[in-house]
């Protein structure tokens, strides 16, 4: 009966997630590098659309351009962009501020590193910050980068409330829903919507995993 209601519980949750979502589209020339959340376990970096929690949101992205130069075309990476911002239930569009084609405009951008975010034509309010401390591996941690650039306060950090899947395994009340609340469908709910955007998908991937415990 608790497995029975547990994964129809689920079920209802997980739709109304679903339908609950922003949507992120670029430019051919902005590429997101990590996001502050679980994406359902999907690629965070490349171009195209990208769905993502409602809420209170960060994305770690990089403007890029091939740029005319004395020995033809060469391609240009700005330095990591930190973007915040707040969105429901809609669609944001980020684009690069202006075209990019040749050394005066990387310098442009140099002097003041920005991208355009908008809805349906209309401007959004975002907060936006570069990191320029790099690791010079080959190989960047884009998640780790984004992270520690959170615990360090940044202005365009936000918190993210991670949950600990491994102490949610140990204790169940860690996403405040007990075994003996499963039987009840109008607590579970109650008790999922409490939870910030990143527990909720967080908690209903711990619930698939552990659905026939």
């Amino acid at each position: 009966m608790i497995k029975k209601s547990l994964a129809v519980v689920l079920m209802a949750l997980m739709s109304s997630l679903a339908n609950a979502q922003v949507t992120i589209q670029t430019d051919k020339r902005v590429e997101i590098l990590a996001v502050n959340q679980n994406i359902n376990q999907l690629p965070n970096r490349g171009k195209g659309d990208l769905k993502i929690a409602n809420g209170e949101n960060q994305l770690l992205l990089r403007v890029t351009a091939l740029v005319d130069g004395n020995g033809g075309k060469s391609k240009f990476n700005s330095l990591p962009i930190v973007v915040k911002f707040s969105a429901n239930d809609e669609t944001l569009k980020f684009e690069t501020p202006f075209a990019i084609r040749d050394e005066r405009g990387v310098r442009n951008f140099e002097k003041q590193p920005s991208v355009k975010v908008t809805r349906n034509g209309q401007a959004v309010d975002v907060t936006t910050d570069v990191i320029f401390d790099q690791t010079f591996a080959l190989i960047k941690d884009y998640d780790e980068m984004l992270a520690g650039y959170n615990q360090a306060g940044g202005k365009a950090a936000i918190q993210t409330h991670a949950v600990n899947m491994k102490a949610a395994v140990a204790k169940p009340s860690t996403p405040k829903v007990s075994t003996a609340e499963f039987a009840s469908t109008s607590t579970l709910q109650t008790d999922f919507l409490s939870m910030s955007p990143q527990q909720r998908q967080e908690f209903i991937s711990w619930a698939v995993k552990h659905i026939n415990d």
